[in-house]
């Protein structure tokens, strides 16, 4: 081989080497970038207690970590920390709702790190779990790609940032009443707001009374706002059934309804064991189970009596106490105790063996029935706005000397209650006006065939003792007789309605309060109608309005209210400016 060639294949030799290290060179430089970031090795974690007691201040740390070479840009920290926690004041906070922050932490260098300290306090009842999520958010020098990782931390807490105590008798006798008294406080600086009382009942469980009443059903208190260091007290009545040494638990809750989410701030339970008197009694009025009563009825009781013991009584004595406004609502002067004997100072009915024979000596297995009765007055005395959802109860107490000492000493163990609410007198008057003040009617009086005439329609209602919801009045219209469209007052107008197709005129009041009509203006509304009369009408009123319909939910017992009100014709005996020759059509020859 020549040197020339020898000479070629040398320089060909060493350029293929170099291309083969530049090729190396560049593999290497790739692969170097390439392994400068890995978001694997990037990392967000809060340090911190894992356990807290509510309305203390807990320090935690958001640490995070960047272990690759390259630097991290953009970063920002999305923290989450729910309702159950109240962060502190944080210059590096940035307040994105009122569950959110954002923390801006600009650049992490390579095998850098990135710590920010917060405090704040928890909310939350005991033994709830409270998470705080962290989410990083960043891009690696260089690239466009943003990249999340996230963080959390779970928190026990160990105590209620609201104080709840619930107090339930320990036994009771099946069927009695029982007390369960509840109590709560805020003893921080925090303002809970929009707080909610809840009340789980046990089974067996018959609601009468509270204090103060419940806002929704016969369970649930709207508390609202509750300010550093205020209290509260609700006290809750009741008839407990159930079986022999049988526990009962009631559950208290205390939440905030944000959003449709409860965030629950308190829990407790209590149990009350059933245990069985030899001796039991119970009160049934008009022989059913109806529990709301109205003014003029007769209230007519029951008291039946029995041992259900293995040993016979002595001595039974039966009384029953009466509590309510005194002289508010029942008609004392035809109370009827039949066998018994009324302390009118006391407002208590007494039942001795005197009258009573088996009340000496009630035999095991023995039973018995007292009957006494007490009307309603017909006229209840509202003297101002505050005088409203009466309530009468009646408690039955049956009593021996020779009941074992154990039940003896418990107040309520042979005991009955009865609650009754009294439903709100509802009254509909429909009258009618030719010389009407307010509506200025026109037409032939007498009315006459063939001609029109105007009327005015009234409607006024009266409303006793308890508020209304849902009220309404309405009629139709009789054959022939037209809607004018003239209403007053005008304020009115929105809420009455007229349907040409069916010819029915509704008055949707809504909300009606207690004491209209009596310590308030009459509610009241007039419309203008007009008729033609037809031959054959003549020599007979006309009628002007279909009977009126009352409609109603009393807001404090929750019975349905319905009222009918016969219909109305032109003898209208209630215009003073007409005469029984104005009522009656005429022919047109008459006028």
């Amino acid at each position: 081989m020549s040197s020339e060639k020898r000479k070629l294949i040398v320089r060909v030799a060493f350029s293929l080497l170099g291309f083969a290290l530049l090729g190396i060179a560049f593999a290497l430089a790739v692969k170097w970038r390439q392994s400068a970031f890995d978001e694997s090795r990037v990392a967000i974690t809060i340090d911190g207690p894992r356990q807290a007691m509510s309305n203390q201040s807990e320090n935690y740390v958001l640490i995070c970590e960047n272990n690759n070479r390259a630097t991290l840009e953009n970063v920002e920290i999305f923290l989450d920390y729910g309702e159950n926690f109240v962060p502190d004041p944080n210059s590096f906070f940035v307040k994105e709702s009122d569950r959110k922050v954002k923390i801006l932490i600009g650049k992490i260098k390579g095998r850098g790190k990135k710590e920010i300290a917060f405090s704040g306090k928890f909310y939350a009842p005991r033994k709830h779990m409270v998470y705080l999520n962290a989410v990083l958010r960043y891009h690696p020098l260089g690239t466009s790609a943003v990249f999340e990782k996230q963080g959390q931390v779970g928190v026990e807490i160990k105590s209620s940032p609201l104080t709840l105590n619930v107090s339930a008798p320990l036994d009771a006798a099946n069927g009695n009443e029982v007390e369960y008294k509840v109590e709560y406080e805020n003893p921080g600086e925090y303002i809970f707001d929009d707080l909610i009382l809840e009340a789980q009942y046990p089974e067996g469980f018959s609601f009468s009374s509270a204090e103060s009443y419940p806002d929704r059903g016969n369970n649930i208190w709207e508390l609202g706002d509750l300010i550093a260091r205020e209290k509260g007290e609700i006290t809750i009545r009741g008839n407990l059934d159930g079986q022999r040494n049988e526990g009962k638990a009631i559950k208290i809750f205390l939440y905030s309804n944000k959003g449709g989410e409860k965030v629950f701030y308190g829990e407790e339970e209590r149990f009350t064991k059933i245990i069985v008197s030899p001796l039991v009694i119970l009160q049934k009025l008009n022989d059913d189970e109806k529990t709301n009563i109205n003014q003029g009825q007769i209230l007519n009781y029951s008291l039946i009596y029995r041992n259900e013991g293995e040993i016979g009584l002595r001595d039974v004595i039966i009384t029953l106490k009466i509590k309510e406004p005194k002289g508010n609502v029942l008609d004392y002067s035809r109370l009827n105790p039949e066998d018994g004997a009324y302390d009118s100072s006391t407002q208590t009915i007494i039942w001795r063996a005197s009258h009573i024979k088996n009340l000496s000596y009630l035999a095991p297995g023995a039973s018995g029935e007292i009957r006494f009765s007490v009307p309603v007055k017909e006229k209840i005395d509202i003297a101002d706005k505050d005088k409203k959802n009466f309530i009468v109860e009646t408690i039955a107490e049956i009593d021996s000397p020779d009941v074992p000492l154990l039940l003896a000493s418990n107040k309520i163990i042979s005991s009955n209650k009865l609650t009754l609410k009294l439903n709100s007198k509802v009254i509909l008057d429909v009258l009618g006006f030719y010389n009407d003040s307010n509506l200025k009617n026109q037409g032939p009086i007498p009315p006459q065939v063939g001609k029109e005439t105007d009327y005015a329609i009234h409607w006024k209602i009266t409303n006793v003792s308890n508020d209304l919801e849902n009220t309404e009045v309405s009629a139709f219209l009789p054959p022939g007789v037209k809607w004018k469209g003239m209403v007053y007052p005008e304020k009115e107008e929105d809420k009455i309605e007229f349907n040409p197709r069916s010819n029915q005129i509704i008055w949707k009041i809504g909300k009606l309060n207690n004491g209209v009509g009596i310590i308030r203006p009459v509610r009241e509304i007039s419309f203008q109608v007009s008729v033609v009369p037809e031959e054959h009408q003549k020599g007979n009123p006309i009628k002007l309005l279909e009977k009126s319909i009352l409609s109603a939910q009393d807001l404090f017992t929750g019975e349905k209210i319905y009222l009918e009100v016969k219909e109305k014709n032109s003898y209208l005996s209630e215009d003073s400016g007409l005469n029984a020759q104005n009522y009656n059509v005429v022919s047109m020859s008459e006028e």
